[in-house]
């Protein structure tokens, strides 16, 4: 910041962006994982599938992520 309090609202906004970023990566990770468990143990699913998919999940949760990266 720099010692400029102008630039205040725009850390206060990109705080709760963060936070609700941050919120919903975890939820998505929640519901991937859980739904990804119940299949592989009954079946539904081959453990390498079940694998696969995660791995792919992980990789939207990063890009979900980046968004941060954006300005506004």
């Amino acid at each position: 910041m720099a010692d400029d309090l102008s630039k205040l609202p725009y850390l206060m906004r990109f705080s709760r962006r963060t936070w609700r970023v941050i919120r919903q990566n975890i939820a998505l990770s929640i519901i991937v994982i859980t739904t990804l468990a119940i299949t592989a143990l009954t079946g539904a699913l081959s453990l390498p599938v079940a694998v696969l998919v995660h791995e792919i999940s992980e990789f939207i949760v990063i890009a979900s992520g980046l968004r941060l990266l954006r300005s506004e």
